[in-house]
């Protein structure tokens, strides 16, 4: 089983390294940062991600993992990390934007909530680092803009080192998440599952996404809340969270299942008391103490409003199965009424969530875990009009974390799978 999973992983690594022929070869070079809207280059990316991906599943499906060691399931985790972070992105020119909203706070002394990246076209790399989002302030929490900044400052002016600094701090990333998760599970499979995963790896260590950063302090607050139940590692948990959602608001949506999932293990009534008054105290002070360096009013949040509110809700897959169910009915089209049915229908599941961890008489951790993946698929089922790949990478994490504490139930893995394949299929929307 050793040598299966060894020549495995070495054809996984043969395929990984072609994208550094993606990236170099000529008929690339009209499109430097989305080769995906050359045909021939998305043929070549789809097809090696396609390699990828069988591969993958037969490594976490016809191995017998027991029989292969930790080291070597790590070994190869590292390898494709950073085979993949020193190649520049080929899908995405985000970390461009990165570094250009970074650079508004730390060579500027501005704040990118209110003064866009164009203000400054001055500057000697805008040419360079200029994207469709420069016009824009910036979407992003205040924990990540912290953190770009502080990149940002330490290289100054160098590109090279700009890039590859916010790259190799995501893959470090990634990495943590990984070993994290296979520290709760104890699970090599859920381990191959995350580390091995070809989405993650695309969208992570080559296309450079910031998504890692909000998925690793999500994952820190999952393990605090496996570790125990005393009340200092669900306040802990807790703040970590809002770490999370002030990197990108994503996981805001899982705050009320945390409150109720503590308040219900919490087994002292004391206890219980304390926690919803810490809980406050210290959710609103981390997120005063990150807002303030940036906070003039209440326009910081318009460029997360503007995006997320472009991107929710409006013509979403469940505004349309609302519209066809109106419209098979009063034969009319009921757009503003359509669009309160998928959001009806993620009130009960909300609702539903909630409920069964209230019920809950075991197991508690478990049950949080699935009903935190039910409900993640269910917002980007229902209620995103763009959908794109990465977001698909917190739901990954989540899942990896049922495939190992749920062993036998083989639902998880099939999830994981679809979810997989379904972001892959995106590229063919988005692109």
């Amino acid at each position: 089983m050793k040598k299966k999973f060894l020549f495995l992983g070495f054809l996984s690594e043969i395929a990984y390294l072609f994208f550094w022929i993606v990236r170099f070869f000529p008929f690339s070079a009209k499109s430097p940062y989305d080769l995906l809207k050359n045909n021939l280059n998305f043929g070549i990316v789809l097809g090696i991600l396609l390699v990828v991906f069988v591969l993958y599943i037969l490594a976490s499906r016809q191995v017998n993992l027991s029989q292969v060691s930790l080291k070597l399931i790590l070994s190869f985790a590292v390898v494709f990390n950073f085979t993949l972070v020193f190649i520049l992105p080929i899908a995405s020119d985000d970390v461009f934007s990165y570094i250009s909203e970074s650079r508004v706070v730390s060579k500027y002394r501005s704040n990118p909530y209110y003064v866009p990246y164009d203000e400054f076209k001055h500057d000697i790399l805008y040419s360079k680092i200029k994207t469709v989002w420069s016009k824009d302030v910036t979407n992003y929490g205040p924990l990540f803009t912290v953190f770009g900044t502080a990149l940002s400052f330490i290289v100054g002016d160098n590109l090279f080192l700009n890039v590859y600094l916010f790259k190799i701090a995501f893959v470090s990333f990634n990495l943590l998440i990984a070993w994290l998760i296979f520290k709760v599970t104890k699970s090599k499979i859920a381990l191959v599952l995350y580390s091995w995963n070809p989405l993650i790896l695309f969208e992570i260590s080559l296309n450079a996404h910031n998504d890692i950063l909000m998925v690793a302090f999500f994952v820190l607050s999952l393990c605090f809340l496996f570790k125990d139940s005393s009340l200092k590692s669900h306040l802990l948990s807790w703040v970590l969270l809002i770490l999370s959602v002030l990197v990108k608001y994503f996981t805001a949506i899982f705050i009320p299942f945390y409150l109720v999932f503590s308040l219900v293990t919490l087994q002292d009534k004391l206890e219980k008391i304390k926690f919803l008054i810490l809980s406050v105290l210290c959710g609103l002070l981390t997120t005063m103490l990150i807002f303030f360096p940036f906070w003039e009013s209440p326009d910081i949040l318009s460029g997360a409003l503007g995006i997320y509110g472009s991107r929710t809700f409006s013509l979403s897959p469940g505004i349309a199965l609302g519209n066809t169910i109106l419209s098979y009915f009063s034969k009319t089209d009921a757009y503003n009424s359509a669009r309160t049915i998928p959001q009806i229908i993620l009130g009960v599941i909300f609702s539903f969530g909630l409920f069964w961890l209230i019920k809950s008489n075991k197991d508690k951790f478990s049950r949080l875990l699935v009903v935190l993946s039910i409900v993640f698929a269910s917002v980007l089922g229902l209620g995103f009009n763009l959908l794109v790949p990465r977001y698909f990478v917190l739901l990954i994490a989540i899942l990896s974390f049922c495939v190992g504490l749920f062993p036998r139930k083989k639902i998880y893995h099939y999830c994981l799978y679809g979810a997989t394949i379904y972001a892959f299929l995106l590229y063919f929307i988005v692109r």
